[in-house]
């Protein structure tokens, strides 16, 4: 078989004769190879020995960049293949082959053929997990943490993060879900009345029984809509700022007058 044989309907563009891109065309696949990043969060990221998500946020926002203004295919080969390199295998298709494909990319001298791996990426990223885990890492964001039981960072950036990352099943991210769920404080003000009893009692067992990417993202939906009332999480979230900033300046009063 054929190396480019899975390719579809671009295998002949992979095998097309050498040709020198025009800037135009140079133009058209950067946008394709932007749009492509722009859907990749952070948690999309495989993290190297001894790195953090926070680690990868600046280096990834870089890529982003360049993707957007490739001015030279060999650049555009440079950004496609560490993309590549950069995804979670999570997020990928069964059976992926990431040095084959790193190999294609290397070896790819035409616009035409770089335009077609990068359709072939594009088409075996699991978009409906990661962008469902994206969200989920959103709506983490956006909740107070007054209003949490746990206030150790690594919990909420390191830990929970993993968890969603390295979700293999649509169970194990509903996990995730309903740990989100039990993060929120028994007395806190900003969850809605409506969610508590047998609401909320429901919604978790339909999370145990979760199977399916669509039931879960369905799922997940029901929680930020149900679940908490943000305009008093945003209220919350700006007390939480004010006062992290006032310690800090304390903090850093004491350390003057020491």
């Amino acid at each position: 078989m054929s190396a480019h044989a899975d390719y579809g309907g671009d295998a002949a563009a992979l095998e097309s004769p050498r040709i020198d891109a025009k800037k135009k065309d140079i133009a058209e696949a950067s946008k394709r190879l932007a749009k492509l990043t722009g859907r990749i969060g952070f948690l999309g990221l495989a993290l190297r020995d001894g790195e953090t998500f926070e680690d990868v946020k600046q280096p990834w926002d870089e890529i982003r960049k360049e993707a957007r203004l490739c001015p030279t295919v060999a650049q555009y080969r440079d950004v496609l293949g560490r993309v590549s390199q950069r995804l979670h295998c999570g997020f990928l298709e069964e059976g992926w082959n990431r040095e084959r494909f790193a190999g294609e990319v290397k070896g790819c001298q035409e616009l035409a053929g770089l335009v077609a791996l990068t359709k072939r990426l594009d088409s075996a990223i699991i978009w409906i997990k990661l962008t469902l885990v994206q969200e989920l890492l959103d709506i983490t964001d956006r909740l107070p943490t007054s209003q949490v039981v746990s206030t150790d960072k690594d919990f909420w950036f390191l830990k929970l993060p993993l968890e969603l990352q390295n979700g293999e099943k649509p169970q194990d991210v509903a996990t995730v879900l309903k740990e989100i769920d039990l993060q929120l404080k028994p007395d806190s003000h900003i969850v809605s009345e409506g969610w508590e009893g047998s609401v909320r009692k429901g919604w978790r067992v339909r999370c145990g029984k979760c199977d399916n990417w669509e039931v879960i993202k369905d799922l997940a939906k029901e929680f930020e809509e149900k679940a908490v009332i943000w305009s008093l999480a945003a209220k919350e979230m700006k007390k939480d700022a004010l006062k992290a900033a006032a310690a800090a300046e304390e903090r850093a009063k004491a350390e003057q007058t020491r």
